[in-house]
């Protein structure tokens, strides 16, 4: 939806009306517990994005006979969903590039993120119920 509607409607990311607001917060934290409570507030604007998948490995880990596979398909999700973190906060902390150059080309390049991201999801939506079909026969 992203791809072809940004910001129009309900979008999957903070809004961009509230950004200025979170950054100035963020940049007066000094204290571990005041990063602790920004942490926790970011964590409520950024869970309807990132808890599904941990929602749907919940739902199999309750079943006895999908353990392992949840966990593969956690370990999976983190390393996409962590990964390219470690990659961008690596370049950025070495030199390689600023940081806004790298916020710029993610402005650039929102509406190809946010369909990646989607086509992902739809991805692994289709390979669960395909997979819990196939497990039923």
């Amino acid at each position: 939806k992203d791809f072809f509607w940004y910001e129009s409607g309900f979008n999957v990311e903070i809004p961009r009306s509230w950004r200025p607001l979170l950054k100035r917060i963020l940049g007066t934290v000094v204290s571990p517990f005041g990063a602790f409570l920004a942490g926790f507030v970011v964590c409520l604007f950024e869970l309807p994005c990132t808890g599904g998948p941990y929602l749907f490995v919940l739902g199999l880990l309750a079943d006895n006979n999908t353990k392992m596979e949840a966990a593969f398909i956690l370990l999976y999700y983190n390393f996409i969903f962590v990964l390219p973190l470690i990659i961008i906060n690596c370049l950025v902390y070495y030199g390689m590039t600023a940081l806004d150059r790298v916020e710029a080309w993610k402005e650039k390049n929102i509406r190809l993120l946010h369909l990646i991201a989607g086509l992902v999801l739809i991805s692994l939506g289709v390979l669960a119920i395909v997979d819990t079909q196939m497990s039923l026969f």
